[in-house]
């Protein structure tokens, strides 16, 4: 397997296309979260307030102590709203890393240069050989990388689900695809518990946190599928696909011709999936319009 996944990253760095270093930065609205937390707390803070703390503590800064104190005891519904909101904005934050769409943290596996790549790969054989020699023999030290790559390969449908919630479409994604990772995920929980006695925990909620990210995709596919249908139905709008590669649009609206090719009087728009294949989504005619009429 390693073999091949080699070969297949050689290819796939080799046959890259141009619009895949064309990324955007994700922007996740930290600002208005800080503005609404200062907007909800500082109508909080009383002149009173400063002053008894101020003849209690005189070296400590009033205005901060007291504003600690409201948003504790005064203010502990609205501030507790807001920190949930924070937490499913650092969530999303987090999941952001899995689309290849945007931009990551040091350009982790978005980089230009194909050798970085390599180098990578080449540093983390070194390193967990190194530590394999130092840990040989540790069962911790085996459960813990067995786990840790147990649920790394979990995690694999979430580029999938970010694409679908992107472009909004299914054009062109094999159903053969699906039903395979169903069968797959089938077939490992079916092993897992009923084909060996020991195995940790770990591994089974693994196994059923990818199962429930394929059903996820599963629907995910069927919703759009239907809205496709739809559309070419004329039962809704035809709109340019949502933020699929926006810098494309641009490109092609400004008369540059090499990066979207037309076929057949329409125009597509690659989306590398999951899989490594690069599916090409119909760019529904709108934009085009507008630059001929």
């Amino acid at each position: 397997m390693i073999f091949i996944q080699t070969i297949l990253l050689y290819y796939a760095l080799k046959f890259r296309p141009p619009e895949a270093e064309s990324l955007e930065v994700y922007d996740g609205h930290w600002s208005s979260v800080r503005d609404r937390f200062f907007e909800v707390n500082t109508n909080l803070l009383k002149d009173e307030m400063q002053e008894c703390v101020g003849e209690k503590f005189p070296g400590i800064d009033k205005s901060l102590i007291s504003g600690i104190s409201l948003v504790i005891f005064r203010n502990w519904q609205r501030n507790s709203m807001l920190f949930g909101l924070f937490l499913l904005k650092l969530v999303s934050e987090f999941l952001r890393l899995f689309d290849a769409h945007y931009v990551r943290p040091f350009h982790f596996w978005q980089w230009h240069n194909a050798m970085k790549y390599w180098y990578f790969i080449l540093a983390l054989v070194l390193s967990t050989s190194v530590l394999q020699s130092i840990f040989i023999g540790n069962e911790h030290y085996a459960l813990m990388l067995g786990s840790s790559s147990f649920l790394i390969e979990s995690s694999l449908p979430l580029p999938q689900i970010l694409l679908f919630q992107r472009v909004k479409t299914v054009q062109n994604f094999k159903t053969i695809l699906l039903l395979s990772w169903l069968a797959g995920d089938l077939t490992k929980i079916s092993y897992l518990l009923y084909g060996t006695d020991n195995v940790g925990l770990i591994f089974i909620i693994a196994a059923l946190f990818q199962m429930s990210l394929n059903l996820v995709i599963t629907y995910l596919f069927f919703k759009y599928r239907k809205m496709d249908i739809k559309r070419d139905q004329g039962l809704l709008p035809m709109t340019v696909l949502d933020d699929v590669n926006s810098s494309i649009l641009l490109q092609d609206l400004a008369g540059v011709e090499d990066q979207v090719e037309p076929k057949q009087g329409k125009h597509f728009v690659r989306v590398r999936s999951r899989a490594g294949t690069v599916n090409e989504h119909e760019e529904l005619a709108v934009s085009r319009r507008s630059t001929t009429g």
